[in-house]
């Protein structure tokens, strides 16, 4: 099996539900000088999540997936585990990367079934079995970086704010609950 690491464009990432979406492969040369035709991937969903393409090391699932003459796009969710572990301690770690902008990028495990040679002595890879996707450190294709919104979906936003009032504290205000007399907003609530 073959390892292409494409750069993946995170649009969206819910922390709520672990969910990330993005770009898993775009038709373009990598480092190696390969191109991996995002319109050549045969898979069958769900795909395996993994970190750093161990394959002892799954942290999610890929949900959805539609390949385009422009590329794959994605959608996977990480796992919450709430079980202490070593389980635990790797989706926690795997997510808290990515969120952080720490692992920006992913990289896609196939095997090749149709492939033709290119000019510069890599390969077109026409048809190809996708068996996994992995959320990688260092991408070989340059244009493969997560790019991580840390962003909520806006019902979520509502929700999550809902009972929330804002309140403008004044020196007087702080120095009698105790605090230095500096204005602030405070969120109450």
């Amino acid at each position: 099996m073959r390892g292409l690491i494409s750069l993946t464009s995170i649009h969206k990432a819910d922390s709520a539900q672990r969910i990330i979406e993005g770009i898993a492969s775009a038709p373009t040369i990598d480092r190696m000088g390969d191109i991996v035709e995002p319109m050549g991937a045969r898979f069958k969903l769900p795909l395996p999540l993994l970190w750093q393409h161990d394959h002892s090391a799954p942290i999610g699932n890929v949900e959805h997936a539609r390949a385009t003459k422009e590329g794959i796009t994605f959608r996977a969710r990480i796992a919450t585990i709430s079980t202490p572990g070593k389980l635990k301690d790797r989706v926690d770690e795997a997510w808290d990367s990515i969120a952080s902008g720490l692992v920006r990028a992913t990289s896609v495990g196939f095997m090749a079934l149709k492939s033709e040679p290119l000019p510069n002595g890599g390969r077109r890879f026409v048809e190809w079995a996708w068996h996994e996707l992995s959320c990688v450190t260092i991408p070989a294709c340059e244009e493969a970086t997560l790019a991580v919104a840390k962003h909520y979906d806006e019902q979520a936003r509502r929700l999550r704010y809902a009972n929330t009032r804002v309140v403008r504290l004044g020196d007087s205000d702080l120095r009698a609950a105790g605090l230095p007399p500096r204005p602030g907003i405070v969120r109450v609530g």
